[in-house]
Formats: structure tokens, C-alpha cells, sequence
């Protein structure tokens, strides 16, 4: 890794790059006006930024981003963080409701759409102010801290969330996707992942800035013929991918020279199941790097080792830059090998909750942040995720896994992929419905069948036969950008058969 010189503030890390290499490419959208230099980024951001300060949304101005990946995106996310303000990318792909739900929450000073005048608030809240400074107290020392970036977390249960970031959070979320992946100012990356997300920006922008790299991020729907040109025209070093992209990249076939000029895929957004990493890098030749992150830690957490060294398939890996731990329902620290709560701590964790105080306190106790993934350390410390702590059906009083019906039902040959959801009861209190997509995977034909199947296998898991009420075969789950499956929406799909 070849970090910048300065690294105390982006606008100190990209001055530094534009007066070191003004005319390098830091990133490029498309061929004809989507190329942007240090120096050309450098000089827009600081314009953007006088122009905020110029109207009054400086220090303290929530300023929601709705504009497309596109050079335009990213000089308003620095521009705002420089001029002092909260930039909070709301991304152009969102459904209309969570959209409004998310501009509720934030009530935001500043709405930068694509359609008229850049600078031109549409919707407006108080006057600017600091309320978004948090207070922090580490011993004797206190301090007050800035939030320069807000993400809305996926979007995976129905209550959209904000997590405030401080400029302190990614600069160590940055510092740490460099260290894990060895980044220098030689490598190129392919970024298939959403700018309004968490690893999109700190990973793909803000790693980059850091390190001097370049970025190309591939527009429109990731198709294999796509990504395949993509990957060769930008001689891309790596890529940056969710489990959906590498299904999908995994259906079509590969030139046989390969792309020897990649040396790694990371994977993120969500478990990337075995036989999808074997099958990819069967098919293309290039190692995959499974991770894990949370919006509230800034991006990653955990990163399998970097080839040639060991990494273990369906494992998240070990923890990059922060000290992760393994605790019971008292706090206690479980053995390798025990399943509990992850725990982390380090400079990358959030600063709470934007207006959900009672969130905030549940999920940061102390110096630590309670993700609520359930998983376990094995003995050669690689962290392995089994579930989550609130993915569990109340089934007259007996738990139930959702995480375990899932995996129960995808053990058959017709099921690709399978989510289950806890659905209200008068009788049980809960019961759960399980949705489920063949993908490439050959159907029993008559869907009655297949149905009888899973409810055969997946009876295992469960407290009795009442437990499971529905089981629905679908053409695709719904998603969310980044990749991750909207649960929340399951109820709304219809049946594919």
C-alpha cells in the first residue's frame, strides 16, 4: 500500500493527489464525458464546496444526494463534506416509498437532483445548524465529533436507519480496505456496487483517493459480456462485487486467455455461498476475497487473506483494523468455536443514529457496537456468520431459525435460493413463510411437488407441522442495490407459477 502523504482530512488526501498527479485518471463512467483527472476532481470539488458555503449549507447542512453514478455524484459527496456539511446519498434506483421514507427521516436543507439547476434545494428543513456534532467520552477525554456522511442502512426491514459518520470513521474504513487488499497507486478497480452504498463509496472511492488508485465503475446492469469487456478495456487490477454479481457473471463463458492482469474479486453486501466463489473462479481464473462490513462500521470488518495465502470458503475472515469478539446474552466472551453476538470496536465505528436515540444506545454499549450477527471464531481465528440475532420466529413460545429453514429448504435440487420470513399468528404468535427461486436449477415440473419436498425437509427444523404456513416459488427476490434481499417486500411478490 502506498498511502498519500496527508491523510488527516479527503480534502487534505485529494489536494495532495492533484499536486502530485494532476493529470492521472481517477475515474471514469463512460467514453465520452465520464473521465475525471486528480486535478480536475481537486478543482470541481473546491468550487462545489464555495458555492454550498456561498448559500448557507455549510457546517451542519444535511444535503441529500439523488443524483446517478456519474462524476457529478461524487463532486457533491466531497464537496459537501468538505464545505463541513452531512452528505447523505439517497441512490437514484429507489423505490419511491423507501425514498420518502429515507427524506422524512433526514429532512434534508439541500435535495440535489439530476433535473434543474444543481444548487437548488427542493425541499427544505430549519435553518443549518451542528446538531449532527456528537459528544464522545473515552476516559478523561472527551471530544466533540463532526458527522460528515450519512448511509441509510439497506433497507432490509421496513424502518429506514441513517448512520452518521464522522471524517475520522472513513479515513480508518478507507485505511482499512487498503491494508486488507495490499491497494497501491498501480491498481485499477471495477466497481459493479451502487454509490449510494457503504462499500461503494469507501471502497471504491474513498480507498482509491487514499491510495492514488483509479476506479472504473461499470454502468447499468452487470451482464458476464459486459463485465468481461469491462474488465479487459480498463485493465482492472480488481473488482468490487456483491454474491449477485458473481451468480450472475458465473452464466456465460470466459475468453480462453483470461484476465491475467486481475489478481482478486471481493465479494461483500451478503454471504457468498461456496459454490458460487468455486464456480467463478473455476470459470474465470481470478481468486475471490469474501469480506464482511456494516454501514455502521464504515464498510469492512472482516477480510479473508489476500492470495497466495489460505482463505476459507464461507468464512467472512478475520477482523482488518478493528478487535472483534464473540459474546453471550451477558457480555461474556465465548470460546472459539461457540456461537454468539459480534462485537467490534475500532476508529471505524459509527457515531449513532441519526434521531433514533433508543437504536443508538441498543447497538453502541461502551467502546463496542453490537452488529447483531450471530457467528462463531474458529481456532485459526476466521470469523463464520450463521445468522441473524433477530431473525428468529417465536413459534407458540419454541425459536425458530429462519436462518436454518433457509438452509434446510436450499439443500434440494430445486431451490436455489430461500428466505424465510416470521409472519404474525392470532394462535402461535408467529409462523413463518418460506419464499424460494429455482435460478438455473432443473423444477420437479408440477410446483405442487416441489412444494411437498420442502415442507418434508425443512419439518426438521421446526417445532411442528403448523410452524411452516406458505411456501411460495418465485422468479427473483426482491433486492435492494446492493444486493442484499428486502424482506419487508416479500409479502407484495406473486407467485412465479
Amino acid at each position: 500500500m502506498q498511502p498519500c502523504m496527508r491523510n488527516d482530512s479527503f480534502e487534505a488526501v485529494l489536494q495532495s493527489g492533484a499536486g502530485r498527479h494532476p493529470g492521472k485518471l481517477f475515474c471514469s463512467f463512460d467514453a465520452v464525458n465520464g473521465r475525471v483527472s486528480y486535478g480536475e476532481l481537486n478543482q470541481r470539488v473546491e468550487r462545489c464546496a464555495a458555492a454550498l458555503g456561498k448559500a448557507g449549507l455549510g457546517a451542519g447542512a444535511r444535503v441529500a444526494i439523488g443524483l446517478p453514478p456519474s462524476p457529478e455524484f461524487l463532486v457533491h459527496l466531497l464537496a459537501v463534506m468538505q464545505a463541513g456539511g452531512l452528505a447523505v446519498p439517497l441512490g437514484a434506483e429507489q423505490h419511491p416509498e423507501m425514498l420518502a421514507l429515507m427524506l422524512s427521516v433526514l429532512d434534508p436543507h439541500l435535495v440535489v437532483k439530476p433535473a434543474g439547476p444543481a444548487l437548488t434545494p427542493v425541499s427544505c428543513g430549519p435553518e443549518p445548524h451542528c446538531a449532527w456534532h456528537w459528544h464522545r467520552t473515552a476516559g478523561d477525554a472527551a471530544e466533540t465529533v463532526s458527522a460528515r456522511l450519512g448511509i441509510f442502512t439497506s433497507g432490509s426491514t421496513s424502518v429506514p436507519r441513517c448512520v452518521l459518520l464522522s471524517e475520522s470513521n472513513l479515513l480508518a474504513g478507507a485505511t482499512f480496505v487498503a491494508e486488507a487488499h495490499d491497494l497501491a497507486a498501480e491498481d485499477t478497480v471495477l466497481c459493479l456496487m451502487p454509490l449510494s452504498h457503504i462499500n461503494g463509496i469507501v471502497t471504491t472511492v474513498l480507498a482509491p483517493l487514499l491510495t492514488g488508485g483509479s476506479v472504473h465503475y461499470l454502468q447499468g446492469s452487470a451482464t458476464p459480456r459486459g463485465f468481461q469487456q469491462a474488465l479487459e478495456q480498463t485493465a482492472a487490477t480488481w473488482f468490487s462485487a456483491a454474491p449477485v454479481h458473481y451468480r450472475l457473471l458465473s452464466y456465460a463463458p470466459v475468453k480462453s486467455q483470461g484476465f491475467p492482469h486481475c489478481r482478486f474479486g471481493r465479494s461483500a453486501s451478503a454471504a457468498l455461498p461456496i459454490d458460487v466463489q468455486q464456480k467463478f473462479e473455476a470459470l474465470y481464473g481470478i481468486p475471490v476475497v469474501q469480506t464482511m462490513g456494516l454501514s455502521e462500521c464504515t464498510g469492512q470488518v472482516f477480510a479473508n487473506p489476500m492470495p497466495p495465502a489460505e482463505r476459507k470458503f464461507g468464512s467472512v475472515g478475520r477482523a482488518v483494523g478493528n478487535i472483534a469478539e464473540i459474546v453471550d446474552a451477558n457480555d461474556q466472551v465465548l470460546p472459539s468455536g461457540a456461537v454468539g453476538e459480534i462485537r467490534v470496536k475500532g476508529p471505524n465505528v459509527m457515531l449513532g443514529y441519526l434521531g433514533a436515540q433508543a437504536e443508538t444506545a441498543e447497538a453502541l454499549r461502551g467502546d463496542w457496537l453490537y452488529t447483531g450477527d450471530l457467528g462463531f471464531r474458529d481456532y485459526n481465528g476466521f470469523f463464520h456468520v450463521t445468522g441473524r440475532k433477530k431473525l428468529i420466529a417465536n413459534v407458540g413460545g419454541h425459536k425458530v431459525s429462519l436462518a436454518a429453514v433457509e438452509a434446510a429448504a436450499a439443500t434440494l435440487d430445486c431451490v436455489a435460493e430461500a428466505i424465510a420470513v416470521a409472519r404474525p399468528d392470532r394462535g402461535l404468535g408467529e409462523i413463518v413463510d418460506l419464499y424460494y427461486t429455482s435460478g438455473a436449477k432443473p423444477r420437479a415440473g408440477d410446483p405442487a411437488v416441489e412444494r411437498k419436498r420442502i415442507r418434508q425437509v425443512v419439518s426438521a427444523v421446526l417445532p411442528h407441522h403448523l410452524a411452516l404456513r406458505d411456501i411460495r416459488r418465485l422468479e427473483e427476490l426482491p433486492r435492494s442495490a446492493s444486493g442484499k434481499v428486502l424482506r419487508h417486500r416479500l409479502a407484495d411478490c406473486e407467485d412465479g407459477d
